[in-house]
């Protein structure tokens, strides 16, 4: 991106060192910043020991952009927000041991989608690991699907799960459908054991 300085940007700079000293007077530690305005890059700052072109977990982000993967492969018809996860991951369920209640019956990825699971936790321990698919399976109920949002991580990755059944692995399908066309290279996704991007 080109650069330009605050004030051509019609920008005071002093907001800019206000903000700063703010983030050290509250405390809060910042790996980067880059402000840009109008197209252009007006500020950034990298904060050892980071760097400009060292990659960076950005943890809760992915969810965003695991959500729009679903969004875009809706609507190009390889799965349904609708479809029930007991159906996508049938096999998973079989391994599982779980019989199914009304409320595992019921989920869908648009539950998963909006983080209304009805569990009232996500799976946690050093057995969920070995299948998270399985363990968010045998995770129990306390409401029905959709009457309570609670933030999911495992939802998440159920939906990146859910697009490796119907054949979209979720980091090659958002470089070819999102990054690429916005320019943005660089990406690299974790992966569990069994080729799930998390």
């Amino acid at each position: 991106l080109p650069r330009c300085t605050p004030a051509q940007a019609g920008l005071d700079p002093r907001q800019i060192i206000a903000m700063i000293d703010d983030y050290q007077a509250r405390g809060l530690q910042i790996n980067s910043f880059l402000l840009v305005r109008h197209g252009k890059v007006l500020a950034e700052g990298y904060y050892a020991p980071y760097a400009p072109d060292q990659l960076q977990t950005v943890y809760s982000l992915s969810k965003t952009f695991t959500s729009m993967a679903v969004g875009i492969a809706a609507g190009e018809g390889i799965l349904s927000p609708d479809e029930r996860v007991v159906d996508v991951f049938a096999e998973e369920l079989a391994a599982s041991g779980v019989t199914p209640g009304k409320e595992l019956e019921s989920l869908t990825l648009r539950h998963l989608l909006r983080m209304s699971t009805g569990q009232p936790q996500e799976p946690f321990g050093e057995n969920c690991w070995a299948d998270l698919r399985v363990a968010f399976l045998r995770q129990p109920f306390s409401e029905m699907p959709g009457e309570v949002f609670r933030y999911n991580t495992a939802a998440t990755y159920m939906l990146s799960a859910a697009l490796k059944k119907h054949g979209v692995d979720l980091e090659e399908y958002l470089q070819e459908k999102l990054l690429t066309p916005l320019g943005v290279s660089g990406t690299r996704w974790l992966r569990d054991s069994h080729d799930v991007c998390t």
